[in-house]
């Protein structure tokens, strides 16, 4: 007579440490060795346990195991580190990492870069995600959306999310990199909407009151933008960037004077993309620093510039006049030009307090970050009172643009009364969701990070080289690079 299988219970109770063995009442089957084993007697448990088979699945899952962690922390190694993917294939570089694996990652093969891009790169940018939301969760946040172009010509928005605490300040987060065809208000809000999706995943519908501050580029459909987020975000209050809005007021001081323009614009051909003619203008003026760059999206660079040509006119003049390049000659006349020196005059003079400021309240700068709300309201109101003091047609128009900016930012007159609130002064209009979260915006930003532009080390990522990542890889590289900056600050 066949003798009765043991009860499930002592089955059970055999394998209960014993973690890569399932046991339904039915069948047991070993998850390593991905084979059914036979339970009736606990005798030939252990015999599949000790057999050779068996030894091998668990060395085999345990090498698959860390081949996996080390892949993991080496997409972290290479992308916070700025190392192209390229790097990987290096023979040398390649040797270095296999003797170094001979230590805590042992009988593990060196990934190509191939193989880290396509199957680790996106689960490490998920684990950052991951991360962020763990940070910010149940916290009240800002999110700034700053715009870029980059080398493939693709106009790239970043999302940033940041806390917003009463007591300190916090660093943001790059969440997002997405490409948009048109910053149209459609567009704006989808990009909003999906931001927050990665950060508050399924708790998304619980947490719309949580968003209390948008910061965006200056747009002409920023008001539009603003009444279809407050449908859904109850709580946000909407705003374009200070930084950029006084970038065109820069703009302005710019085009009222187009003779100092083609001045800066030539000189900046001939020294700074000429390296023949940056070596000569080292030799010549080695005491001086080379001129600074005029971006031409962001023209507080050109007022800079144009500061730097007056404090240093006739040293710059007598290094142009040792240099030989082509079309040289009318940028020398220029220097002859009485006209020129007193409009540079008249721009360090009275305008160079915008480039200034936006230099105060630029969040790249360390100072800056540290900023309460009402220290950069005040910053804001500073320059306003100032260009109100200054006469001429030309400050008139700089005025003027500096008041249509602060009239056409919506969300101006509320962070106005917070910061009044902040104060301790009296508000006689005020919006509830101001007095119920004023407390929230003492270090509330009044401008948005410029990814590219205040993170140098980012450049290779921006670079021309870069084409062949698809822009799904751009993304999760992007932030990566982010996250580990923050980490090694």
């Amino acid at each position: 007579m066949a003798q009765p299988p043991p009860p499930r219970s002592r089955v059970e109770l055999w394998i209960k440490d014993i973690p890569e063995l399932q046991f339904d009442g039915v069948d047991m089957y070993c998850k390593n060795c991905k084979k059914t084993v036979s339970w009736r007697k606990k005798c030939y448990i252990m015999r599949h346990l000790a057999s050779a088979h068996h030894e091998k699945s668990i060395t085999g899952s345990n090498n698959m195991d860390k081949q996996r962690n080390f892949n993991l922390d080496l997409v972290s190694a290479v992308v916070g580190s700025n190392i192209p993917w390229k790097k990987l294939n290096n023979p040398l570089f390649r040797q270095f990492l296999q003797r170094c694996v001979m230590g805590q990652y042992t009988n593990v093969k060196i990934p190509t870069e191939s193989c880290l891009r396509k199957n680790y790169l996106s689960q490490t940018c998920e684990n950052i995600r991951t991360n962020i939301s763990s940070q910010l969760n149940g916290k009240y946040i800002w999110l700034g959306i700053d715009e870029t172009i980059n080398a493939c010509g693709w106009r790239v928005a970043n999302v940033l999310v940041g806390a917003l605490e009463e007591d300190s300040p916090t660093r943001p987060h790059l969440i997002a990199s997405k490409i948009i065809e048109n910053p149209d208000p459609e567009s704006i809000t989808s990009l909003v909407h999906t931001s927050l999706k990665i950060l508050w995943s399924i708790k998304f519908k619980d947490n719309c009151d949580k968003l209390l501050l948008l910061l965006t580029d200056v747009m002409p459909c920023i008001e539009d933008v603003g009444k279809i987020l407050k449908e859904m975000y109850p709580n946000v209050i909407h705003i374009a960037s200070f930084t950029h809005g006084l970038q065109t007021v820069a703009e302005c001081v710019k085009d009222c004077y187009p003779d100092v323009e083609k001045l800066i614009s030539n000189i900046q051909k001939v020294i700074l993309d000429t390296p023949e003619c940056k070596k000569q203008f080292r030799e010549t003026l080695p005491n001086t620093p080379l001129p600074p760059e005029a971006i031409p999206t962001k023209c507080g660079t050109w007022i800079e510039a144009a500061s730097y040509y007056y404090c240093n006119f006739d040293k710059v003049k007598r290094a142009l006049q040792r240099l030989e390049a082509p079309g040289i000659s009318k940028t020398q006349r220029a220097f002859t030009d009485p006209t020129i020196r007193e409009n540079l005059a008249f721009i360090h003079a009275n305008f160079s307090q915008i480039h200034l400021t936006i230099g105060r309240l630029n969040p790249g700068n360390p100072s800056a970050s540290k900023l309460t709300l009402v220290d950069a309201m005040n910053i804001v109101f500073d320059l306003r009172n100032y260009l109100f003091r200054l006469p001429g047609s030309i400050a008139k128009k700089v005025k003027e643009k500096l008041e249509a900016i602060v009239k056409e930012n919506p969300g101006f007159p509320a962070l106005s009364h917070i910061a009044d609130l902040l104060m301790g002064k009296e508000v006689d209009t005020c919006e509830p969701v101001c007095l119920r979260n004023f407390k929230y915006f003492k270090y509330a930003p009044l401008a948005c990070v410029d990814v590219e532009l205040s993170f140098p080390d980012y450049k290779w990522i921006f670079d021309e080289k870069r084409r062949n990542l698809s822009a799904e890889h751009l993304e999760q590289t992007l932030i990566i690079q982010f996250y580990s900056n923050e980490t090694l600050e």
